[in-house]
């Protein structure tokens, strides 16, 4: 009995050992604090938009750099520009409304990474446009408008039907060719597999 108190206040301690460190977590990021016309002070992770950039208080509790919640941060304009809103890009770079909506439904208000899937689902459908044929129709079914797996699926499908046409023949290509019709990937591995 005394021995399973003891392994119960241990796993209790345990617990709160583990949740004192990681709730640290919560105040990582850019606090935002600026006072409407009403003089209403407001606190926020993301800056207004309605505001001018040079006109906002930043405090910080940046984990990299250990830098203070309590302790206001002088930024320049220029490096809050990453944490501007989308609709900002949207405007400024014509940003295609579906990589617009799957970006901002994938990263929600972390613009940064917004940013930074815009810019690699631009450059992977600009890669697709010089693709043509059953295997990116295939592959647009499966992945809708990403346009980075598709780009990934379309590289994979490509490289699964060389290897087909350049390894494999016989029975078991017919029959595997058979069965997963252009899923030169399923192909492949039913091969290898039969």
């Amino acid at each position: 009995m005394f021995i399973k108190s003891i392994k119960i206040v241990v796993a209790v301690m345990v617990c709160f050992a583990v949740m004192a460190v990681n709730s640290g977590n919560v105040f990582a990021g850019k606090i935002y604090v600026w006072t409407d016309k009403n003089g209403q002070k407001y606190f926020s992770n993301v800056p207004p938009p309605d505001k001018a950039l040079e006109d906002l208080e930043i405090r910080g509790s940046d984990s990299h750099n250990g830098t203070s919640i309590n302790k206001p941060q002088k930024q320049s304009k220029e490096s809050l520009e990453i944490q501007k809103r989308p609709e900002s890009l949207s405007s400024s770079y014509n940003v295609p409304a579906d990589i617009k909506l799957l970006c901002e439904k994938k990263w929600g208000s972390n613009y940064k990474m917004i940013n930074y899937c815009i810019k690699k689902q631009r450059a992977a459908k600009r890669e697709i446009s010089g693709y043509a044929g059953t295997i990116r129709s295939n592959c647009e079914k499966k992945w809708g408008s990403n346009y980075k797996m598709i780009n990934y699926c379309i590289k994979k499908q490509r490289a699964a039907k060389e290897n087909i046409e350049r390894n494999y023949s016989g029975y078991k290509r017919k029959w595997c060719e058979k069965k997963w019709g252009s899923n030169y990937k399923m192909i492949e591995y039913c091969i290898k597999n039969q």
